[in-house]
């Protein structure tokens, strides 16, 4: 006669009642059931099924008492709700420290846009102030061109600075 427990969907606990004894299989770490091992040799052993390193195998006849019984059940039950705790916990700390990346990304883009725009206002300020009044603009051209030439450069060298600023903060 066998049964199966299940905590949410995990296997935390498996009984087998015999002719001539109670077998009862639980998973725990092995700092909790070492001790069980010692003080228990023969009755408490390392199952070999269900396979794994939390998995331990009592065989009783009617040796043990009911209160360790009870306590050894306890503890497997709470062994399977903090490894699903933990689960839990790997799995929120992934999201925020990928939350956490996206959002550095998107700030370092916000600047390099600010930064560009800073530099085309620039750009723009500074070819209007090198606009020479129109009676002398035909003789003006290439002082313009180059002036508006100069300003483009400025402003890629700020855009680059204030990336280079964003990135060593």
């Amino acid at each position: 006669n066998q049964h199966k427990y299940y905590l949410g969907k995990k296997l935390f606990l498996i009984t087998l009642s015999t002719n001539n004894d109670y077998r009862i299989t639980f998973c725990s770490d092995q700092e909790k059931a070492y001790p069980l091992i010692v003080n228990n040799p023969g009755i408490v052993v390392k199952a070999t099924s269900p396979k794994g390193p939390e998995w331990f195998k009592i065989t009783n006849k009617s040796e043990l008492d009911e209160k360790l019984l009870k306590n050894i059940i306890k503890n497997s039950a709470k062994f399977i709700e903090d490894q699903e705790a933990e689960k839990i916990r790997a799995i929120e700390e992934e999201k925020a420290r990928k939350n956490e990346k996206k959002e550095a990304e998107k700030a370092r883009a916000r600047a390099a846009r600010e930064a560009e725009k800073e530099a085309e206002r620039a750009a723009t300020l500074a070819a209007l102030l090198a606009v020479p009044p129109m009676a002398e603009y035909a003789d003006h051209t290439e002082a313009f061109d180059q002036a508006a030439y100069d300003a483009d450069k400025k402003a890629e060298a700020d855009a680059a600075y204030k990336i280079q600023e964003e990135e060593q903060r």
